[in-house]
């Protein structure tokens, strides 16, 4: 029977938060061509599963190192430069993550004729002078 140790989980675990990151990257740099609502509101939600989905990647990865430190061909510098590059990376894909996730939701545009957020109106006088209007943010 094949059970899956902290290694497995780690490895297996890995690829996903890269690729939603990068496909989420690449959407946003080429929606700059299509100003699309619908494309927009995809990669800022590609880019917060991204960083969601990297947390059991990140913190499986304690274990894993446990898992292969005492292999011959394993070098502690190894192990050392890959927690360095991980911990950047994480921070990096976090902070990244919840500014789309901060996109979202502040910029979050209402069906037509629903209240949002930020509403072309801003505010109750409906005059524009509404929380969105005073700190320049708008719908998309």
């Amino acid at each position: 029977m094949f059970t899956l140790d902290p290694v497995h989980i780690h490895l297996l675990l890995n690829h996903a938060p890269i690729f939603l990151f990068a496909l989420g990257l690449m959407i946003f740099v080429l929606n700059a061509l299509f100003k699309s609502t619908a494309i927009h509101r995809l990669c800022l939600g590609m880019l917060v599963v991204g960083a969601i989905s990297l947390l059991p990647v990140y913190f499986s990865g304690e274990g894993a190192e446990d898992a292969v430190e005492n292999i011959p061909t394993v070098y502690e510098n190894m192990i050392e430069d890959h927690e360095h590059s991980a911990k950047t990376t994480f921070l990096l894909i976090e902070l990244t993550g919840f500014l789309a996730l901060l996109a979202l939701v502040f910029n979050f545009k209402a069906p037509e004729g629903g209240k949002g957020f930020c509403t072309d109106s801003g505010g109750v006088s409906g005059n524009g002078d509404g929380f969105c209007s005073k700190y320049g943010w708008t719908r998309w």
